[in-house]
């Protein structure tokens, strides 16, 4: 993969693009001509490319959306978020292979995680275990499952979750196989460099 955050970096393709490449991943485009060329390198040279959500940047005050928020207006507001994005991707005639939102958001962290080496933009990106149960945590991964499932289906695309920080209801239970096996299309990306700090920072 070649990841473009930001613009669409012509340079950057050309120095490290190989063809046994799977493709580009786009994320946080500032400018609708960087869009464009995306759009006709994608489709010039039949190469495959994914988003890691939001594709443009400036829509929210904040990255990632917040789809598993205690806060229902919070909740609903990340919906809204997501679907806006993906009328406009719909609207552009783009066509990605995957979308990548980041799981869980907010974070869930252990009570005594040391938060020195881990930056997060806004309080509202993290809880802690003792502030999150574990029965809001199920039910409001799988309304997220089951929705973004529909929308696959409806704008074509795969979604994919990567692990924004582990917590004790991803690695002490296994609902999370369940609903991966429940929705098929939902997908799982491991950031090992992101999951490395983790381990290192609860050592």
């Amino acid at each position: 993969m070649i990841g473009m955050y930001g613009k669409y970096d012509n340079i950057k393709f050309n120095r490290d693009f190989r063809e046994n490449f799977y493709g580009i991943e786009a994320c946080l485009f500032e400018d609708e001509m960087d869009i464009e060329k995306l759009i006709n390198k994608t489709e010039r040279k039949g190469i495959k490319f994914g988003i890691h959500f939001p594709l443009r940047s400036g829509i929210s005050n904040l990255r990632d959306t917040q789809f598993l928020s205690l806060d229902a207006k919070t909740r609903e507001n990340a919906y809204k978020y997501i679907e806006g994005e993906l009328n406009y991707i719909n609207k552009k005639g783009l066509n990605p292979e995957y979308i990548l939102f980041h799981y869980p958001k907010p974070v869930i962290l252990k009570n005594d995680f040391d938060m020195s080496n881990w930056r997060f933009t806004d309080k509202s990106e993290y809880t802690y275990e003792s502030d999150y149960p574990t029965n809001e945590f199920k039910k409001y991964s799988e309304n997220l499952f089951s929705w973004l499932s529909e929308k696959s289906l409806e704008y074509n695309f795969i979604p994919v979750l990567e692990f924004d920080a582990l917590n004790k209801y991803v690695c002490e239970d296994n609902f999370l196989e369940n609903l991966l096996e429940k929705y098929k299309t939902i997908k799982i990306c491991l950031d090992t460099g992101r999951l490395h700090l983790q381990r290192k920072i609860r050592m």
